[in-house]
């Protein structure tokens, strides 16, 4: 039964030690390969930099233009949904306004004392 315990633990410490190595190796082999691509890597930015700077200034541009005819569009969109809101009430109002009147007039004149 000990050897059984003594197998396994050899083979849990050479699984331990395999994973290690390979490890290691993986993160040479990495570190080899960002090292061998990074001159490529940086004509891809060097090559592209111009471009990028392109897009970045057509989208301000487009901002400039399209910017003002969003606010207007919004502007507008917020005035309907108000109106949309609003109109509905109109009688209700109406009835309250004439109440008012009503009330308004059947009331009786305040004296000013002095």
């Amino acid at each position: 039964m000990l050897e059984l315990l003594a197998v396994g633990f050899f083979l849990m410490l050479g699984l331990l030690v395999f994973g290690m190595v390979a490890a290691v190796l993986l993160v040479t082999l990495k570190v080899a390969l960002f090292v061998i691509l990074l001159p490529f890597r940086l004509l891809k930015w060097a090559l592209f930099l111009p471009f990028l700077l392109l897009k970045g200034l057509l989208a301000v541009l487009v901002g400039v233009f399209v910017l003002p005819i969003v606010a207007v569009v919004l502007v507008i969109g917020l005035l309907a949904a108000a109106a949309a809101l609003f109109v509905p009430l109109l009688p209700v109002f109406f009835v309250l306004f004439v109440v008012w009147l009503v009330m308004r007039a059947a009331a009786r004149p305040v004296a000013v004392s002095r």
